[in-house]
């Protein structure tokens, strides 16, 4: 399997598991290959999800208590379960996404590093109701680092950040090593 080239996503776009599978999957594929080959380390990664839904309250950033581990071979998971310790300085690939069952508000996300938020994205596209978005960053880490995925919007009220998969797509967070 060959490395693609990083695509370029674009407000409104529904995302497809055809599209998470070419762009993430299998370049997880590509990263795991390389290290397994003698790559120094390279495409180490933990990859986890929120599978049970979570209320999330009006105007509070709050963080997505991930329940799955989806992938975690050298044990990245944090002590409380829910967040990403990195294990070495480096350059490392942050995704994330999330669907929600409603759309008539503002939805955010972002990642937060030891308190500190680090990187944000508004989620705009949505798909029969639900409002959805997948995010990536490259970040340089420290070793030690622990990274949260957090979400906040101004509905009113509570809502339902979705766990379960639906249309194919699903709630993750993943954190993979370059270099």
């Amino acid at each position: 399997m060959a490395w693609t080239t990083p695509r370029s996503w674009t407000p409104g776009e529904t995302v497809t598991a055809s599209i998470y599978n070419t762009h993430i999957r299998d370049e997880f594929v590509f990263l795991k290959n390389a290290a397994d080959s003698g790559g120094q380390n390279f495409g180490t990664h933990c990859a986890l999800k929120r599978h049970a839904d979570q209320t999330i309250s009006d105007i509070t950033w709050t963080q997505i208590e991930m329940d799955t581990v989806l992938s975690d071979p050298d044990s990245w998971r944090s002590s409380d379960g829910f967040g990403i310790e990195v294990p070495a300085t480096g350059v490392y690939l942050v995704t994330w996404g999330q669907m929600w069952n409603n759309t008539a508000v503002s939805r955010n996300s972002r990642i937060r590093i030891e308190g500190v938020a680090v990187t944000q994205g508004n989620i705009t596209s949505t798909y029969e109701g639900w409002g959805r978005r997948g995010m990536g960053q490259v970040l340089v880490l420290t070793a030690g680092d622990v990274l949260y995925h957090e979400v906040y919007h101004n509905a009113g009220g509570d809502l339902v950040f979705e766990g379960t998969v639906s249309y194919g797509y699903s709630n993750h967070f993943t954190v993979v090593r370059y270099k």
